[in-house]
């Protein structure tokens, strides 16, 4: 990538008329590599800059012929802006799209959508809630048309804008409107399964496992259990498929069902899908800080299961689990001096399980270590 950057900047340095729009194009596929890879933001809003200002002085000799790309390039600049700084980019690139309105109808309806699923991300970012929900809006009206044209083209797109809406609607408080978002979401993951089956499976068992959540704070529990299990059921099948490469996601799924289990009560024992999802996630843990994250997370519930029991020897059984949650938490947050959420939690219960079983003094070191207050 770096390297055709390289030859397209040489190019339009030795003729810019012939090459200019050509490296706008590389600028912005060299910012989502950036973005992809987890890069500096700084990095990524300078690339999408440098494209913007090129873009900026071809459309404005051609405006026909280079607005809709400016118009684009400022659409992927906003999302690396700070949010005031974004809605602005976003009204310039409104303006530019609604001029290509009659020319270019299909074209607009796509471009338009996803400026207003960006826009309606920065708004909500910036607690502005109904503006966020009524630019949503406009964006699945976009989408959903879209979708009844071409389906596979389309149907991602909606169904991303169908979560982006059902977690505002969450965020807001309104339940009902939510999970009916997330129903149509699974909806035409489901279509798009049936169309094409295996790129396709992923993002139905990550929409059943947002519906698997919200149903089982919203207290229906037979509901959630079975979008849990459909969703593992998926997740298993891809990690066998893969021949055990896609862990993450399959350990996952095995801590949702485990999740709802444990929140609704029903569904069988969470204990043993726990464990399965530890004995995956141990190898991984090794290379990658997200799934030492998970494996602490698995392994501090299942400290909290064997405690459960009561007595001294469910206490003893459970005190390695939650000691060792508490080292991989601190080594998933990279040794940070400051202590995160994750690392007093399962501290905080490790000393508690010292406490009961009378080992006060290592308590009160565990405590002193990791900032927490004294009993």
């Amino acid at each position: 990538m770096e390297q055709a950057l390289a030859i397209e900047r040489r190019l339009a340095t030795e003729n810019p008329d012939a090459h200019a729009d050509g490296l706008a194009h590389t600028l912005n596929s060299v910012s989502w590599h950036y973005w992809r890879e987890g890069a500096s933001p700084v990095g990524m809003r300078a690339t999408l800059q440098e494209a913007v200002t090129l873009r900026r002085r071809l459309a404005a000799d051609n405006p026909d012929t280079y607005s809709n790309g400016l118009a684009l390039c400022l659409v992927n600049l906003a999302t690396a802006q700070p949010n005031e700084q974004a809605l602005e980019t976003l009204a310039e690139a409104r303006e530019l799209y609604d001029l290509m309105r009659d020319s270019s109808p299909g074209e607009y309806s796509s471009r338009l959508r996803l400026l207003l699923s960006n826009r309606s991300w920065v708004l909500n970012d910036m607690g502005r809630v109904d503006e966020a929900l009524d630019t949503v809006s406009e964006a699945l009206r976009y989408g959903r048309s879209l979708y009844r044209d071409n389906p596979v083209t389309h149907g991602r797109d909606l169904a991303d804008d169908l979560a982006k809406a059902a977690g505002f609607h969450q965020g807001a408080g309104r339940r009902e409107e939510a999970v009916s978002l997330i129903e149509e979401g699974i909806g035409v993951r489901r279509e798009l399964v049936r169309l094409h089956p295996a790129p396709n499976e992923v993002g139905l068992a990550e929409a059943l496992h947002d519906q698997s959540v919200a149903l089982a704070r919203y207290g229906r529990r037979e509901d959630a259990l079975r979008a849990a299990d459909e969703a593992l059921e998926l997740y298993e099948r891809r990690w066998r498929e893969t021949s055990g490469k896609e862990v993450m996601p399959y350990a996952d799924g095995l801590a949702l069902v485990a999740w709802v289990r444990e929140t609704t009560g029903g569904g069988g024992d969470p204990v043993p899908l726990r464990e399965r999802a530890v004995v995956l996630l141990r190898p991984e843990a090794r290379h990658s800080g997200e799934a030492r994250g998970r494996l602490a997370s698995n392994l501090l519930q299942l400290a909290n299961h064997a405690a459960a029991a009561g007595g001294m020897r469910a206490l003893l059984r459970a005190l390695p689990l939650a000691r060792e949650a508490t080292e991989h938490y601190v080594r998933a947050s990279g040794l940070s001096p400051h202590p995160n959420d994750d690392v007093t939690g399962a501290a905080a219960r490790w000393a508690q399980l010292l406490e009961g079983c009378g080992r006060r003094t290592e308590a009160m070191d565990v405590r002193r270590r990791y900032g927490l207050q004294q009993t």
